[in-house]
């Protein structure tokens, strides 16, 4: 019954049309209603049969009207300077109750609508008493910004961008919302007081947040009569973000870019940002109405590309209430974290508050991912239960970009294709060898430039968003000579930087990448995808981190070996034959953590260089002069308190800079004898192992001098079989050669039962002493020298001298470390630092030890993550390692070698030493990877290794000059490699007055002696020994009841 009323009504207003047309200008009707240019194929289809939706308008439009409108109101013209009355409402069709915040209803000056909704219609509504006259038949309006003007409304720069809506109900298709841009959309007469137009496939959607009006034509056309053009009088609040982008559905498109590396170890400060103050993105804010919050999609499906087709993987749209499909947030790729509310889906982001993106999780950050990031305008959907809005996922309705997760992929040559899909990437670059990058990025030619390391000084915290123009990616101009080619272009890099014509990931080989940075170097990535001259268009990608240290292998070759070369193990001993090789190319366990020596393998031949470390007085002090005493270079780099970065990166100065000493090293001691010892690796041969035993991979070595070394290596080489410069020598790592310092001349008295002490490296309670004559050597015999027989006893004083005996020919003088078995002092606690730590005692433990004492600590004994040394994955093993002075070798984690800790007195704020603690330089960044360190028990077992004692049993009547061997238990046997030194026992010279004199003589009492020492030689001499003096007081039963003091 209703529908030929509304043709009637629709017929009427046709007709007067057509009158005042033809009564007008003399055009015919159907020429004057075509309705062409506003997009719409047959103009008689609108008037034919009205769709629902126009029902529902005028339904809306009219209700609560208590009075029928009257057709013969005053008619609004279009005379100049008409305008519309006062009163007059704007209105947007929703399916939204009348409460609902946002819901489009009919307002006068002020209308509040949600960007991201979809709205059916628009309305304008005169109010009672006023129709349109039939000027307005061919009325149409276009959207404009708020400072628009009756006079601007002509002028494309008041145009406003629109979202990109679905035009189909079968299928996704994007095209561009109505009043995009400066469209102009039909203002039908549907009352005479009320026009307006329906939307739907495809919906009207607001883009942006901000304020807009219409600008309103009568004749349907801005540019002619212009006097006619005019605003309708209603403010259009949306609420929502805003960007800077000015082109339609562009802000569904803005990046927010973050990136990680592999394993999630780095990842960049990834938030979105449109704080008013405080950091938020340039160009953006938000127009909020109340709660204020942003979500996210479920990642986008993956990029395929199968024999040469590209598929894009879907994108995830935002919330549609219309279409009833919502959005799935990502959170398996997160740490847990909490929702806002806890129960809902989104974080409050708003003028004052940054969304922070969670943490990831380390075990599925292996690849790059997409998500679409959606904000909620303040919306209750009908969907959710509670009346709040933005506490359910239908309610993130507006896209306001696109979350890219960006990861590099660090590759071995010839399995980049491999890289990350069927076999793990690597985490770090090997210096001075080449590698391959990939990065997986959405589309178009891919351009990288690679940037230092920012230099020393306070760093970002946090580090800025990849997007922010001050980042360093689009401030920094300057690129870093630390990432080469292989081989170097001839023309320019430009073209090495394309990273090839692939959409699914780009790569970047042929030539090569060469990583021209020391170990622990790091470079940051930029890329650009366009107009890569500007760099504005640079972010950053990712990092190229170094190796920290190289592993050590126990073999040159691997095990079991079955050719005729057999392979050679590495350095021990002080003098014992051996090589030395590295190791590399190793790729780490996703759920354990960054492998100790994860890098990319050897391929270039490589030549050795050994530096001491710490047994070797020929640096400038720390803060010194040329002119002071020199020091080791552990000293003068401080790496004997603190484990600091300059104090590291010293050690690749000392490296370029010192040259080789054929003193310390039977082999490569000097630049042409490296040649013989040259790690033979080639190109197209990669290998984990990197021997520096020669071309046949058979020469061996020793070395002269125990001590710590410098691992120095060199991969630049000329066509000398020479390092190309000193400068590309950089350390790798660090190995001890165990044995004593030599070279000691001991004189010790005759008559009284006395040990030995020595200072050396690695000792253990395995090892033991030898005394041969002056004219023997301690390597005679395999390494096993016959001892004096005579001159000197063991055992004593024994009782009744029966245990006061000679020598044997063969005999093995037991030897003893100070620990804490021996002390029953034990660590009970660690307080980790980022460069050194403390351990503190259960006992005081400076009267045991010495400033500058050498110790490892026993690894049953120490608890990593609350986890003991069975259940140690291989980075809980190295960070014990890091703790024990106790590494695995690489490539063979059950043999052990030493590498222990320097430890220092730590000074009270009295200026005393605290008892019960003792500093060692170790330490761990203060962040998510810096382990917890306990002890078994609250016991760690621990040892001195830099000094060994003999049992005070040695006695010797006569003067006697010994040689003192030193040997080691290996390959089941006491094997003797070091000479110690000398060995003297003389008649001791008396001082000119010694005694102790008591000052009461009466049995039981106590009271205070005093001690008179009066050397001949004077006070000065003694001042100069380097170890303690120690005072001994014997006393000596003369029988009958008398004894006598010995001072």
């Amino acid at each position: 019954a209703a529908l030929p009323g509304w043709c009637l009504l629709l017929n009427l207003a046709i007709g007067c049309a057509s009158a005042a047309s033809i009564e007008g200008d003399n055009t015919s009707s159907t020429s004057a209603l075509t309705g062409a240019e506003f997009g719409h194929d047959d103009w008689s289809k609108l008037f034919a049969q009205p769709p629902d939706v126009v029902f529902d308008l005028a339904r809306n439009v009219t209700q609560g009207d208590s009075q029928p409108r009257k057709l013969a109101d005053s008619l609004v013209g279009t005379g100049e300077g008409w305008d519309f009355p006062t009163g007059t409402k704007l209105g947007f069709g929703t399916a939204m109750e009348d409460t609902v915040y946002g819901n489009g209803a009919p307002a006068s000056l002020r209308i509040t609508v949600l960007a991201g909704y979809k709205y059916s219609d628009f309305s304008i509504t005169l109010p009672t008493g006023f129709i349109v006259g039939p000027e307005h038949v061919q009325a149409a309006v276009k959207l404009a910004f708020s400072a628009v003007t009756r006079a601007a409304c002509v002028r494309a720069d008041y145009n406003v961008p629109m979202a990109a809506t679905q035009n189909s109900a079968d299928k996704y298709v994007l095209v561009p919302s109505p009043f995009a841009s400066g469209k102009l959309e039909l203002a039908r007469t549907i009352k005479p007081f009320l026009l307006g137009d329906d939307f739907r496939l495809p919906y009207l959607v607001f883009m942006h947040g901000g304020s807009f009006k219409l600008c309103y034509t009568p004749d349907g056309s801005f540019e002619v009569n212009e006097y006619k053009n005019n605003v309708v009088p209603v403010l259009i609040t949306v609420v929502g973000v805003l960007s800077d982008c000015l082109t339609d559905g562009c802000l569904a498109k803005e990046r927010w870019d973050c990136y990680f590396t592999y394993r999630a170890e780095v990842v960049a400060s990834c938030r979105v940002d449109f704080r008013t103050y405080g950091g938020g993105r340039l160009g953006w804010r938000v127009n909020a109405g109340g709660t204020s919050r942003v979500s996210w999609s479920k990642r986008w499906d993956a990029d395929t590309y199968v024999f040469g087709a590209f598929t894009p993987g879907n994108a995830r749209q935002c919330s549609d209430e219309i279409t009833g499909s919502f959005i799935e947030p990502e959170t398996k790729a997160f740490l847990p974290f909490s929702w806002i509310p806890p129960q809902g889906a989104g974080l409050n982001g708003n003028e004052q508050t940054a969304v922070q993106m969670p943490s990831l999780r380390r075990e599925v950050s292996t690849d790059s991912f997409s998500m679409t990031a959606c904000y909620c305008p303040n919306f209750d959907s009908s969907v959710d239960a509670t009346p709040d809005a933005c506490d359910h996922a239908s309610e993130f309705i507006q896209p306001i970009g696109v979350i890219y997760y960006w990861m590099l992929r660090i590759c071995d040559v010839d399995t980049y294709q491999s890289c990350g899909v069927s076999s793990p990437p690597f985490m770090r670059v090997m210096p001075q060898h080449p590698f391959v990058l990939r990065l997986q990025c959405p589309h178009h030619r891919l351009k990288i430039v690679f940037l230092p390391i920012p230099p020393p000084g306070p760093l970002e915290v946090p580090e800025r968003a990849v997007w922010e123009p001050q980042a360093r990616c689009k401030a920094e101009s300057q690129e870093t000579g630390d990432i080469t080619w292989d081989p170097a272009p001839e023309n320019g890099t430009r073209s090495y930087k394309i990273g090839g014509d692939r959409r699914d990931y780009k790569v970047w080989r042929a030539p090569n990448l060469l990583a021209m940075l020391p170990m622990e170097g790091l470079v940051e990535v930029c890329y650009c995808d366009s107009q890569c001259d500007d760099p504005l268009n640079y972010i950053k990608v990712g990092l190229i981190p170094a190796l920290r240290s190289a592993g050590v292998a126990r073999w040159t070759q691997p095990l079991p070996a079955t050719g005729a070369i057999r392979p050679i193990e590495t350095l021990k001993y002080v003098t014992k034959s051996g090589a030395l090789t590295l190791y590399a190319g190793v790729t780490s366990n996703v759920s354990e953590g960054l492998h100790p020596y994860d890098s990319i393998p050897w391929r270039r031949k490589s030549l050795l260089k050994l530096v001491a470390f710490d047994n070797h007085r020929v640096w400038t002090p720390y803060g010194g002069s040329e002119e002071d005493a020199k020091v080791t270079l552990e000293k003068s780099l401080r790496l004997d308190y603190h484990n600091s970065l300059p104090g590291r990166r010293g050690l690749d100065s000392a490296c370029a800079k010192t040259p080789y000493n054929a003193q310390q090293v039977n082999g490569p001691g000097t630049a042409e004898q490296a040649k013989e010892y040259a790690a033979w690796v080639g190109p197209s041969e990669p290998s984990k192992f990197l021997p520096f035993s020669g071309m046949e991979n058979d020469q061996s070595f020793s070395m002269l001098k125990a001590g710590t070394y410098v691992i120095c290596y060199c991969s630049i080489i000329n066509d000398q079989d020479v390092c190309a410069d000193d400068s590309y020598y950089i350390q790798a790592g660090k190995v001890l050669t165990i044995g004593p310092a030599g070279g000691v001349d001991l004189s010790l008295p005759t008559q009284f039962t006395v040990r030995v002490d020595l200072e050396g490296w690695g000792f253990s309670d395995t090892d033991s002493l030898r005394f041969i004559s002056m004219t023997q050597t301690c390597m005679e015999n395999a390494n096993n020298p016959n001892a004096v027989l005579g001159g000197y006893r063991l055992g004593c004083p024994g009782i009744n001298s029966t245990d006061c005996r000679p020598p044997t020919i063969k005999e093995d003088i037991p030897v003893l470390v100070i620990s804490s078995d021996r002390t029953g002092i034990f660590i009970k606690s660690i307080e980790i630092g980022e460069f050194n730590s403390t351990l503190y005692f259960d006992k005081d433990i400076i009267s045991v030890l010495l400033d500058g004492d050498a110790i490892t600590i026993e690894e049953s004994t120490i608890l990593v993550n609350g986890k003991g040394l069975s259940e140690w994955t291989a980075t809980e093993r190295h960070i014990a390692s890091t703790l024990s002075g106790y590494y695995g070798y690489a490539d063979d984690f059950d043999a052990r070698r030493m590498l222990w800790n320097r430890i220092n007195f730590l000074a009270t704020p009295a200026g005393n030493f605290y008892s019960d603690r003792l500093s060692i330089p170790v330490g761990w960044p203060d962040d998510d990877d810096r382990p917890r360190l306990t002890f078994v028990n609250a016991k760690g077992n621990w040892a001195r290794r830099n000094r060994l004692q003999t049992n005070e049993d040695i006695k010797v009547d006569n003067p006697l000059t010994l040689k003192m061997c030193w040997g080691a238990n290996d390959l089941g046997r006491q094997q003797y490699y070091g000479e110690a030194g000398v060995l003297n026992f003389v008649n001791p010279s008396q001082m000119s007055d010694a005694g102790i004199y008591l000052t009461s003589l009466q049995q039981g009492s106590v009271g205070p002696a005093i001690i008179s020492l009066s050397p001949r030689r004077g006070r000065s001499a003694y001042k100069d020994y380097d170890i303690p003096i120690v005072l001994r007081i014997l006393f000596k039963d003369q029988g009958s009841g008398q004894t006598v003091i010995l001072v």
